[in-house]
């Protein structure tokens, strides 16, 4: 954009007499409309005929429109710049939790077709062996918090049935554990479950014993749970409650080649290398949430990783700071038009426009996310959280500093003429 390149004949006395005889207020008007139109030579006049006991007045106007054209303007190309990659951001990872969720909903469909093959002497060893591993309670309280939409959830213990009908379906997967921990606990404190064994990673109890508390039966009374709980590949690759296919000891041969055909075929549909697990139940001991031996068990290959929840996180966050950008910069400008420049907007019109296209970012975020979370009801993972408006002290804090920055420098009468004639530079 170039500077206009109006000129006004200097040795026209009535249009410098209009000049001089301008107020003050109507001196800083005229400063901020000329600027805006890059009209240099008319910048040029209006400085030339500023009387003398309107200078101070007027060095002030100068130096606060040249904060505004430069550093209020730098910080509205960033904010829009920061909106439109949120927006794209926040796309990105919706996109990761989609193709991670088909990818469950297929794994789902697929496990309700099939039973796990074992032999009846794996199945009793495992069913001996495992019912006595531990369960981290940090673990089994996250499982706990996602049965609400379980079909057999009138089937479960007293607390837990009140706890999950009271819970408010737009928390998170992460404070319906917290919520589900506090039951669990008070059930310990209540001596409905013995004291946990303190182990390196946290609180445990044996499996067998959470498991009855949370169907309200005797242990000696539970059925065994489905394959996915005793075998880590079935976990790893999204089974749930998945039955068992019993077979006589002595088909153990074809037995084994129908787990590896099952893991090959399953592994295929979401990406993973056959080969690089195991389609066998396990010959130890895997404890259930415990890193040191579990490994990947337990842990869905399509399941979204803690980073995703992270970076979700980090983008609410960058969005709120967003929105504050917004309505401290848009504030502040309009208090700047009317308090400094008669009315008149201070702001070039390439910022304006970024600004208003940052509220569309913005806005578009807001709804990507609503809209979402709406969706997320039904999923087990990748929720996201409720985004918080920015509080009212917020943003008069920091309108008050933007201000106090913007009106705290002067640039010199004798600078203005540059100003005037780097129109082209009032846009850049």
């Amino acid at each position: 954009m170039q500077a206009s390149t109006t000129h006004i004949e200097p040795e026209n006395p009535e249009l410098r007499a209009m000049y001089a005889r301008l107020t003050s207020d109507r001196r800083a008007q005229m400063l901020a409309l000329l600027a805006r139109e890059e009209n240099a030579a008319e910048l040029e006049l209006l400085n030339e005929t500023v009387p003398r006991a309107d200078v101070p007045f007027f060095e002030r106007a100068v130096g606060v429109l040249w904060n505004v054209h430069s550093y209020l303007a730098a910080l509205i190309e960033g904010l829009a710049a920061a909106a439109e990659g949120n927006l794209f951001e926040l796309r990105y990872l919706l996109q990761i939790r989609e193709e991670s969720q088909w990818q469950a909903r297929q794994l789902a469909v697929t496990w309700r077709l099939t039973e796990f093959p074992v032999t009846q002497a794996e199945y009793t060893a495992l069913v001996e062996r495992e019912e006595g591993a531990l369960w981290l309670l940090a673990d089994f309280a996250r499982h706990v918090a996602g049965l609400g939409g379980s079909p057999d959830a009138w089937q479960l213990c007293a607390p837990v049935r009140a706890m999950l009908a009271a819970m408010p379906q737009e928390l998170a997967l992460g404070e319906r554990s917290h919520v589900a921990r506090s039951v669990v606990n008070t059930a310990i404190g209540l001596r409905q479950l013995p004291q946990p064994h303190r182990t390196k990673h946290g609180p445990a109890l044996p499996r067998k014993i959470l498991r009855a508390w949370l169907l309200s039966t005797d242990v000696d009374q539970l059925a065994p749970p489905g394959a996915e709980f005793y075998v880590p590949v079935v976990g790893l690759l999204g089974g749930h409650d998945v039955p068992w296919r019993i077979h006589p000891d002595e088909e153990a041969s074809h037995v084994r080649q129908a787990r590896e055909r099952i893991v090959r075929e399953l592994a295929l549909l979401v990406g993973i290398e056959a080969s690089h697990v195991d389609p066998h139940p396990p010959v130890r001991p895997v404890h259930r949430g415990d890193p040191a031996n579990v490994g990947t068990a337990y842990t869905p290959a399509v399941q979204l990783p803690d980073s995703w929840g992270h970076a979700v996180a980090r983008l609410g966050a960058r969005h709120g700071a967003v929105r504050v950008g917004l309505r401290v910069y848009t504030e502040a400008l309009d208090r700047l038009a009317q308090e400094d420049f008669g009315g008149e907007d201070p702001a070039p019109p390439w910022a304006r426009a970024q600004l208003a296209a940052a509220g569309v970012y913005a806005d578009d975020f807001e709804r990507s996310w609503a809209a979402a979370r709406s969706r997320a009801h039904d999923e087990p993972d990748g929720e996201l959280p409720a985004l918080h408006a920015p509080t009212k002290a917020t943003i008069e804090s920091r309108g008050a500093a933007l201000l106090g920055r913007l009106r705290g420098h002067t640039q010199s009468v004798n600078a203005l003429a540059a100003f005037g004639r780097a129109g082209a530079a009032l846009a850049s």
